[in-house]
């Protein structure tokens, strides 16, 4: 998978309080992690006294990337399988974008087959359902009202750094479709029908705070954490169409080292929605991601000519100036 992004910020945004936040002096970087993006499908009946988890294969990836100002991109070169293990087939797509006032978040997962942990069952040996299909597709932005001070880059991107403890509100929404089909009773207990369907498009606005904490000079600790309401619209094929309203819960967690041209991190990303509640039995997704990077600021400022006459729009978006 290879992710490009372009940073575009308006002049008004882009200003930053100096005593706060340290741009590096190096144009370039480089940076190699390993990275695993996750979802996990839960299911709890109270009124049966149930509840299981449905999660994929578990993949480890490593990962090479490289930046020069506003631009910067990144590539999954190896995925670590376990042999004699059924796989999940999987298309998931993250993006975590971080702007000076602005962080957007977008999902695109796909899973067929998912193993089975019953809550109720001390066993690491998980049955695997060929016959679940898992989707979520979602959108989520949130604004920083102190963006100028606060920076969700030097806690998750490693291209800026932290110089000062500093927290900033944040405001926002989300948009999701999911879906969840089987063609087993496997998924829904309480399902009556051979092939039970659930799907369904919420959205809704949150709001939450976010904090780094600066210690020992170049040491950082980030935690944030976002808590919503969706409106919910479900339908599924055992059961009458309905509207209901959902909490939404979006943590962030990052902590690590930056010095002045080298940075290490571990963060942590989790955006969790429900997806149904259907005769007493509710069904929710958390997916997310995981990584630990390690980045190097390379101090090779390199300069080209024909962007001096470009317009500054295009300066802008590349970070130019």
């Amino acid at each position: 998978m290879i992710l490009i992004f372009t940073s575009y910020s308006f002049s008004a945004f882009s200003e930053i309080d100096t005593l706060y936040i340290q741009k590096y002096p190096q144009d370039f970087y480089a940076k190699i992690y390993l990275s695993n993006n996750y979802s996990l499908l839960t299911y709890d009946s109270p009124t049966l006294g149930d509840g299981f988890a449905f999660f994929p294969t578990g993949y480890l990836s490593i990962g090479i990337g490289a930046g020069w100002r506003g631009l910067s991109g990144s590539i999954n070169c190896y995925t670590f399988k376990r042999k004699n293990e059924e796989h999940t087939k999987a298309t998931d797509f993250q993006i975590h974008y971080y702007k000076r006032k602005f962080v957007f978040d977008l999902f695109i997962q796909d899973y067929t087959g998912l193993y089975l942990r019953n809550n109720n069952e001390n066993s690491s040996n998980y049955p695997f359902y060929k016959d679940i299909k898992l989707k979520k597709y979602g959108a989520y932005s949130q604004y920083m009202f102190n963006g100028n001070r606060f920076s969700y880059r030097a806690a998750f991107s490693q291209n800026e750094k932290q110089k000062r403890s500093v927290g900033s509100f944040l405001l926002g929404g989300g948009i999701y479709y999911s879906e969840v089909k089987a063609d087993s009773v496997s998924l829904f207990r309480q399902s009556k029908i051979a092939n039970p369907e659930v799907s369904g498009f919420q959205l809704g606005p949150s709001c939450g705070y976010a904090y780094t904490w600066v210690f020992k000079k170049n040491y950082f600790i980030t935690g944030s954490m976002s808590v919503g309401i969706n409106v919910a619209f479900e339908k599924a094929n055992y059961a009458e169409e309905k509207t209901s309203i959902y909490p939404t819960l979006f943590p962030r967690f990052s902590a690590g080292y930056n010095d002045d041209s080298w940075s290490i991190n571990l963060s942590y990303i989790n955006d969790l929605i429900y997806a149904s509640a259907f005769d007493g039995a509710r069904m929710s997704l958390n997916t997310g991601n995981i990584q630990l990077s390690f980045v190097k600021h390379i101090d090779f400022n390199y300069h080209p000519k024909f962007l001096d006459d470009s317009p500054k729009i295009v300066k802008q978006a590349i970070g130019y100036e």
